[in-house]
């Protein structure tokens, strides 16, 4: 790779922006294959203005010439005028814009080498055209300095010689010019540069042969002209021709071919050296540039725009005839020299003034103004005011170009208020209005289309526009494909209908948009854009959607529901029955759709009738309800209906049948219903009544015990009575306090029942330990009313099952039966085995229960009647609880009785397990009180009294006890007393027991002991009960409770 030439330029361009294009293009790398390709360093100065220019130039020549035709102080050819003469010359392009060829021209004829048109640009183009200029210049230096050299120095080295001609060479080869050597006077060609044929397609080697044959080329009209000018000129160094040549394929090119010749030392020419170049864009350019010239002087008097000249004073030097025509100018004499801008009046003026300022500074001023004719028409004009120049580039004149927009103007005024209304139209609709032009920028939308799509930008690429604004296929996964974007396809030209898409972003719900789209064409029916009308169909999918979901509703409906429905057409033929309709027939469908009336009724009387009441119906086009029966037996009630087609027409009817067979039936008992439902209203009424009876009784029967517990309580503490009502006091105490308790036990066990909360301590039990434990619990009860209780127990085995509720179960039948047997009653309590099963009955001679009452006996607050509460006391929960605690255990309960005042029967059966030995049954209601000698035991108790009723207790028992009231005194007393046992409460305020036992716990872990503890509680649920086994206690006893429950609980524990 040969190393780079450096060549300085300087740009003289008044545009900033042109000459940082023209910078950048200088800069840009050369690619291999351009022609001519050769590696050029380029230092670049530049200048705003033609002085600036000149000066660089002076500063530092340049190796080229960058030229702006239109500077802001010269033109390009007064430039060049002003440049010093050189040799070899200064190598120069001039820039030009479009419509300013004759500038370029005419500093091409001032010296300039080419020209190029500034929106042409390229920067290949721009490379070649610098390149090619100065090879020319460097080509034709060296022509001249070679043969200066080769021909008239003949002392010069052959080796020098040879130098020389390999430099011509290399320059030569490498032009889009033909250099040629002729050598006279033979006339013989001595070279010709390979351009030759690769330019023009012709062989070198035939002018090497016959050196006239490039005269056979020349273009017939311009053979002689170009042979006799060579001939009267070369010897005189001024041939410098143009001339057409044809190409084998007949394209004609022109050429400018110049030459010098080369003298000996006596002044005799012996060779002549050409350069012949391809001037074919040069001189078409030129010769429309003629042609332009010719046209412009005939448009001018023929153009119907207002063309005038003015001075620098703004005086008219003259008007074309369009433009007195339009002024309504008969003689334009009276007006030459006058103001100009006297003719602009009001707000006008000023805008007339700068214009005409601006062309005087070399600009283009611009303004619309209003100017009426001289006979008083209004007009409006459009006016373009330019500078005209000389040749030195000043500004003489200004020519002034004044279009007649009148009716332009009254269009846009009219268009304007349509606008508007346009305007209002489209923002008001609801539908999106999207426009693009062929580029793909928005060029109209309306709110509508903002709020479906958001903010539309012409930023981005349409090929994004489904990416950007969320436009998906309807399985909302899916960009929607660019290229089938309607608006996309309407730029195409093509017109799509109702194009589905869903709109979503990630942070927004999807929209189902419908998208129609259509080319935008214009008078030549060319696309030039395209428009799109987007409408929100949200809605109306959702309503799509309901419709498919009732559709597919009403066909499930008909297709199970259990009522008949079908459908006749206006001559009372089956078009449709659902799977009912086709069970009361007892067809299959085939054997239905198509038949009429009389195919199904047995009896053609009722066929008649059905038929006339269906023609009636359809004729009237009004619903009625008829009463049918198609097969004599039931009763169908049918609400028909006639429908209609979209023209409103009947075209047959919809029944929806009914069977009211059994409604009929149920008419009939109606009065019956009707006393029915009166008597459930009492009963309501009367459990209402009970309901709140219950209230009442539940706070008499809390607050009765408590009256002999105070009572007595209060009377003990004086210490004044003997010991005979001391023992009686300390009875009455503790036997309200055990009714209390049962009570409350009641009122538990019913919550258990109704929360599924019952939990039963299973094991296999002996029923006659339980009977005869429940009877001890009665006999008191029993003496003191001089009731005898006969017993008739067998031993029928065990039963699985929770001891002490079997015993809570006969012990609630067996108070029940002496509550309501009066004074010298009987109570008889049987327990027997029959078929499996342990059958416990008992049998007494008291209240009885009335017929009415039987079935309500086990329920819930219930009792016979209110009387029986005040009299007897009790919550009516007992025979609930009972029956809720047998089912528990498998076992059923039944209550009889002859009526009031004859006594009752309630016999309970239970599952037998199979027989086992008497060591194996549980009675731990028999189990003998136990010895705590030698136990120590730490109780804590927030309470006083609870904690010297258990100290007391314990001591009693044997143990030997520490109390502590706070739980720092307990967790002292673990290691200073060494308990064997502790007995804590639950409910103590600051620590409570869970979270004193987990502290024991994690101190029992450190030290490898761990003490077994009591939760006692008043907090007596199975939810509590577990927790307090999760907290750590080893047994959960609630209160209150019999000192002999709690030594046995301690004792079963330390065992």
């Amino acid at each position: 790779m040969s190393a780079p030439i450096h060549r300085a330029v300087l740009i003289v361009e008044g545009s900033l922006e042109n000459r940082e294009l023209y910078r950048r293009y200088l800069l840009s790398d050369t690619p291999q294959e351009w022609p001519c390709h050769r590696t050029y360093d380029y230092k670049i100065t530049a200048a705003s203005s033609g002085v600036e220019g000149l000066k660089l130039w002076q500063q530092n020549p340049p190796d080229v010439l960058l030229l702006d035709c239109d500077l802001p102080d010269l033109e390009g050819s007064a430039f060049i005028a002003a440049l010093p003469e050189q040799q070899p010359p200064l190598p120069i392009v001039m820039m030009a814009d479009i419509g300013r060829d004759a500038i370029a021209l005419q500093s091409i004829q001032a010296g300039a080498q080419d020209y190029l048109i500034k929106e042409h640009l390229t920067p290949e183009r721009l490379q070649l055209t610098l390149n090619r200029v100065m090879q020319i210049t460097e080509l034709e230096a060296e022509l001249h300095s070679q043969t200066e050299k080769c021909w008239l120095d003949q002392k010069q080295s052959a080796g020098a010689l040879q130098e020389s001609e390999m430099r011509f060479r290399q320059l030569a080869e490498n032009i889009n010019a033909v250099l040629w050597i002729r050598e006279e006077p033979e006339g013989r060609v001595y070279y010709v540069s390979a351009a030759y044929e690769r330019l023009w397609g012709w062989s070198p080697r035939e002018l090497y042969e016959d050196g006239s044959l490039w005269i056979t080329h020349i273009h017939p009209d311009d053979r002689d002209r170009a042979v006799q000018s060579f001939r009267c000129k070369a010897a005189a160094g001024q041939f410098d021709e143009e001339y057409r040549i044809v190409l084998d394929d007949g394209t004609v090119r022109w050429v400018r071919d110049r030459c010098v010749p080369v003298r000996d030392e006596a002044g005799q020419i012996y060779r002549f050296t050409g350069i012949a170049e391809d001037i074919t864009e040069r001189v078409e350019a030129r010769a429309a540039l003629q042609q332009s010239e010719e046209f412009k002087n005939r448009v001018l008097e023929s153009s119907s725009d207002c063309i005038k000249v003015l001075d620098l004073d703004a005086r008219l030097l003259y008007m074309n005839a369009g433009g007195m025509c339009r002024l309504e100018i008969d003689d334009l004499a009276p007006y030459l020299n006058s103001d100009w801008l006297g003719s602009w009046q009001g707000d006008y003026r000023p805008a007339a003034e700068a214009a005409f300022v601006a062309a005087k500074a070399g600009e283009v001023g611009r303004f619309r103004g209003f100017y009426p004719t001289v006979k008083g028409k209004p007009k409006w004009w459009d006016v373009v005011l330019s500078p005209i120049r000389d040749r030195t580039g000043q500004v003489t004149q200004v020519l002034s170009t004044s279009r007649d927009v009148s009716d332009r103007k009254q269009a846009q005024l009219d268009l304007q208020a349509q606008t508007k209304l346009l305007q209002v139209i489209i923002g008001s609709i609801g539908d999106g209005l999207v426009a693009v032009n062929q580029q793909g920028e928005f060029t109209l939308f309306n709110e509508a289309a903002q709020r479906m799509f958001g903010p539309l930008s012409n930023d981005e690429s349409h090929q994004d526009w489904s990416k950007i604004y969320g436009l998906f296929l309807p399985d909302q996964q899916t960009l929607f494909p660019s290229e089938r974007l309607p608006l996309f396809r309407a730029m195409q030209g093509d017109a799509v209908t109702e194009e589905i898409f869903v709109r979503r972003h990630s942070h927004s719900e999807g929209r189902w948009i419908s998208i129609s789209g259509y080319p935008l064409v214009d008078e030549d029916h060319e696309v030039n854009g395209g428009i799109i009308v987007c409408q929100d169909i949200t809605q109306r999918k959702r309503t799509e959607e309901e419709l498919q979901q009732k559709n597919a509703i009403l066909d499930t409906i008909n297709q199970s529901a259990p009522t008949p429905i079908f459908v006749k057409d206006r001559r009372g033929r089956m078009i449709y029955a659902n799977p009912a309709t086709l069970s009361v027939l007892g067809k299959p469908a085939a054997e239905v759709i198509g038949r009429y009336d009389s195919d199904f009724y047995p009896a053609l009387e009722e066929a008649a009738r059905v038929i006339e009441n269906d023609q009636r119906i359809m004729a009237s086009g009004q619903t009625e309800v008829v009463e049918e029966s198609p097969d004599g037996i039931r009763t169908f009630l049918g609400t028909k209906t006639p429908y209609r087609n979209q023209a409103g027409e009947v075209i047959g009817l919809i029944s929806i049948s009914n069977d009211i067979t059994e409604r009929v039936q149920i008419e009939c008992d109606r009065e019956r219903i009707l006393q029915q439902k009166q008597a459930a209203l009492a009963e309501s009424e009367r459990v209402n009544r009970i309901k709140d009876e219950f209230l009442a009784v539940l706070s008499h029967e809390l607050r009765s015990p408590l009256n002999p517990i105070l009572g007595w309580a209060k009377l003990l503490q004086t210490r004044q009575l003997d010991e005979t009502k001391t023992r009686t006091g300390l009875e009455t105490i503790e036997r309200n306090a055990k009714a209390q308790c049962q009570l409350i036990d009641d009122l538990l066990d019913m919550a258990r029942v109704l929360r599924g909360k019952l939990t039963l301590n299973t094991l296999p039990v002996d029923l006659s330990a339980a009977v005869e434990g429940a009877i001890d619990t009665v006999q008191t009860a029993a003496a003191a009313k001089s009731i005898q209780i006969h017993t008739a127990i067998s031993e029928v085995g065990q039963v699985s099952g929770d001891a002490v509720r079997l015993q809570q179960i006969v012990w609630n039948l067996l108070t029940n039966a002496v509550k309501f047997t009066p004074s010298g009653g009987r109570v008889e309590v049987a327990l027997t085995q029959a078929n499996g099963f342990a059958q416990i009955s008992v049998t007494d001679t008291g209240k009885g229960i009335s017929p009415s009452f039987l079935p309500h006996i086990f329920e819930s607050f219930r009792q016979q009647d209110a009387s029986i509460t005040r009299q007897h006391g009790g919550l009516g929960l007992g025979m609930a609880i009972v029956y809720q605690l047998v089912e528990a255990h498998g076992g059923t309960i039944t209550a009889k009785s002859l009526g009031e005042d004859k006594g009752s029967t309630f016999t309970v059966r239970l599952p037998l397990l199979h027989s086992s030995s008497p060591a194996e049954l549980a009675n731990p209601l028999t189990a003998q009180p136990l010895d705590l000698a030698g136990i120590r035991a730490l109780i804590i108790d927030n309470e006083p009294d609870s904690l010297e009723l258990l100290l007391i207790v314990l001591t009693q028992a044997g143990a030997e006890v520490f109390t502590a009231t706070s739980a720092a005194e307990f967790m002292a007393a673990i290691d200073s007393f060494q308990p064997a046992v502790m007995v804590s409460d639950v409910g103590m305020p600051g620590i409570d027991g869970y979270t004193l036992i987990q502290q024991v716990r994690a101190l029992s872990s450190d030290r490898g002991r761990r003490v077994p503890a009591i939760a006692l509680t008043a907090y007596a649920s199975e939810a509590d009960r577990q927790q307090a086994i999760l907290a750590g206690f080893d047994k959960h006893v609630a209160k209150p409770i019999e000192p002999e429950q709690l030594i046995a609980a301690i004792a079963d524990l330390l065992n």
